[in-house]
């Protein structure tokens, strides 16, 4: 069970947004199998499962019973995160003061926590909520501080978010080139990464925002480039915010028949997607034209749709402001005074609890402190930017210090080198003079050894043949002797005489061939 238990939420985890009814089923039926923090993850996961099945009464069923068991198991990160869902499907009821409440309660947790992301996703949604209520400084301020824990951890795909969402702010009070500002460095950022997630949208908006300026141009542009990004299988939230847009564009232009087919096409689509905020725009938008071109039977049933919607979702200030304000207008051209001042009433007060003294001075501290911490930051980097710098400069002077010793100590070397080079090919060419003199001495030598050699040679060889041819002689002188002498012992003594001289005859032989 526990394998079971672990695959599935592995699986979850990474394709909760692709969660079914069969996964939704699958963590049902093992839901009452578990305890302790298993139990409370599984609700985690139920509530999000719901919550991407827009079933959100039951993701703040799931979500209230997971926070409630990680509360009283003390566990900090199950806290925060079945907390976090938990107010996220309150924010999509659109229970936007309980939803506040769950938020502010988990921040003081989340900032001692080491886990800064689940403390960016805590701030960026009570941000959100913020926005949704219409409390611009409040939601400028913590869209400020997720932009800052996002850069602390380099999610580029975060401080893109942050970026888009402050353009948002400034665009709602009409700050249109803060507006412009913030969402040019936000698509930048998204095409510098290659992260193409809500490209479309944040080009639309950039669109929207140029609309503020009058600048048409600009405004047509990124609208129908960030439409034609997904082509003809744009998610619903694009094609509204997308058609809206060039409605806008084509009224400004006074083709009111095309502005008017734009407004209604986005508004069916925010209908289908029950996207109030967004119907109330398209609804002022279509009963600006229906009054400028005296349809006023179309622009008072735009109203009127207008108006009901503006007392069922009261936290959509802003949008409130623009509906008596139109409603004012249409009975303003019917002379019908005491309406106009009981929705000129309505438009000043609604607009005097947005637009507070307050909220200026809120907006201009929060900002202010924004970019104090911004200069401070960068201040910051750049002061460690030298230090660096100094660093390097100190280890290049070691280097450099260090290269100029190896440089001496190698042309010392070098010197030291060369001067044994002269020394010893002065010495080897003394050598191959010595020993060319000494072969020159040798070869005489032996000339002259040569030279008495033959020399003695020759002189023993006439010697040999002289004795050779007195020994000869002594023979023939001897054989005659014998012939004539009859004395044995005088033959005797010419027999000795004989065998001495063939012995002194061998022995000439044997010097004469040895030479």
């Amino acid at each position: 069970m526990t394998r079971k238990f672990f695959l599935l939420l592995l699986f979850l985890t990474t394709l909760f947004h692709q969660a079914n009814s069969q996964n939704i089923d699958s963590l049902k039926t093992l839901l009452p199998q578990t305890t302790g923090l298993k139990k409370a993850d599984i609700l985690f996961y139920l509530a999000k499962g719901s919550i991407a099945n827009k079933k959100f009464d039951e993701a703040k069923e799931y979500g209230w019973s997971g926070f409630l068991l990680a509360r009283e198991l003390n566990d900090t990160a199950s806290i925060l995160k079945t907390g976090r869902v938990f107010a996220t499907a309150l924010r999509r009821s659109r229970e936007y003061d309980s939803s506040i409440s769950v938020y502010q309660s988990l921040l003081p947790l989340s900032t001692n926590s080491s886990d800064i992301v689940e403390r960016d996703n805590i701030v960026s949604g009570l941000a959100m909520v913020y926005l949704y209520k219409g409390e611009y400084d409040k939601a400028l301020k913590f869209n400020f501080e997720s932009l800052r824990l996002s850069e602390h951890v380099h999610d580029t795909a975060g401080i893109s978010i942050s970026l888009n969402n402050i353009g948002l702010i400034y665009y709602k009070i009409k700050d249109f080139k803060k507006a412009t500002s913030y969402y040019a460095r936000s698509i930048d950022l998204k095409k510098r990464i290659g992260d193409r997630h809500d490209l479309h949208l944040g080009l639309i908006n950039l669109g929207l925002a140029y609309q503020g300026d009058n600048d048409l141009i600009n405004s047509e542009k990124y609208l129908r480039e960030g439409l034609a990004l997904c082509n003809d299988n744009c998610p619903a939230y694009v094609e509204i915010n997308g058609f809206l847009g060039l409605g806008i564009v084509y009224a400004t232009r006074k083709e009111n028949a095309t502005a008017i087919a734009f407004f209604q096409k986005s508004y069916t689509l925010a209908k289908a997607a029950e996207d109030i905020r967004l119907m109330l725009d398209n609804l002022e938008r279509l009963s600006i034209i229906y009054l400028a071109t005296n349809r006023f039977s179309d622009a008072r049933n735009c109203l009127a749709e207008s108006d009901s919607l503006a007392k069922l979702y009261p936290s959509f200030k802003l949008e409130r402001t623009k509906v008596y304000r139109q409603l004012a207008r249409l009975y303003d051209q019917s002379k019908d005074y005491k309406k106009v001042a009981h929705y000129q009433n309505k438009f000043i007060e609604v607009n005097d609890s947005l637009f507070t003294e307050n909220f200026i001075s809120n907006m201009l501290r929060v900002e202010a402190e924004f970019l104090a911490e911004e200069s401070e930051a960068k201040l910051r980097a750049q002061n460690e930017v030298l230090l660096l710098k100094e660093d390097v400069i100190a280890s290049h002077e070691k280097i450099n210090l260090i290269s100029a010793i190896l440089t001496g100590v190698t042309t010392c070397l070098l010197f030291i080198l060369w001067g044994n080079f002269k020394r010893k090919k002065k010495i080897n060419a003394l050598l191959d003079q010595r020993l060319q003199e000494r072969s020159t001495e040798f070869n005489a030598t032996h000339e002259g050894l040569l030279r008495t050699v033959r020399d003695r040679n020759t002189r023993m060889n006439q010697v040999a043949s002289g004795i050779q041819q007195t020994l000869q002689m002594m023979q023939r002188l001897s054989i005659t002797a014998l012939k004539d002498i009859s004395d044995p012992i005088a033959r005797q003594y010419f027999d000795e005489m004989e065998r001495t001289r063939h012995e002194l005859a061998d022995k000439i032989v044997f010097v004469i061939e040895d030479v």
